[in-house]
């Protein structure tokens, strides 16, 4: 089993495929292309004059992630470049907020989210968490 990132290919062949987009999109991420979609999904809750958890995700979603502190686990940036570890939004979307000295439950509400989608954010985050 070969590890990208955070992201475990279960046929170390991947890597070496001639496919490029597979290659790339599980090792180096783009937010705008990758995760930003992703996001867009919150904003139904994190929009507006009192989004849920006075998280709003509207405007620069970049800016509003990336070295913000988070509310619920002040220790914690939502995003920490780097580090999906010391990423608040990765506790929230892993369920693990409560262990990371947060609240609440796991988001999105209802249905979690794919595990390769939940692995793309942390490969994201691990690697800088770049524009």
């Amino acid at each position: 089993m070969a590890i990208l990132g955070s992201v475990a290919c279960a046929d170390p062949e991947l890597i070496a495929s001639s496919d490029t987009d597979i290659r790339e999109e599980l090792v180096d991420p783009s937010f705008e292309e990758h995760i930003e979609p992703m996001f867009k999904s919150c904003l139904a809750c994190h929009q507006g004059e009192a989004p849920d958890g006075g998280f709003d995700l509207t405007g620069d979603m970049y800016a509003r992630l990336v070295e913000q502190r988070s509310i619920q686990a002040e220790s914690l940036n939502l995003v920490e470049p780097g580090d999906s570890a010391y990423s608040y939004l990765w506790h929230k979307l892993n369920g693990s907020q409560s262990l990371a000295g947060g609240a609440g439950t796991r988001m999105p509400m209802g249905e979690r989210w794919p595990q390769e989608d939940l692995d793309m954010v942390a490969t994201w985050i691990d690697l800088g968490a770049e524009p």
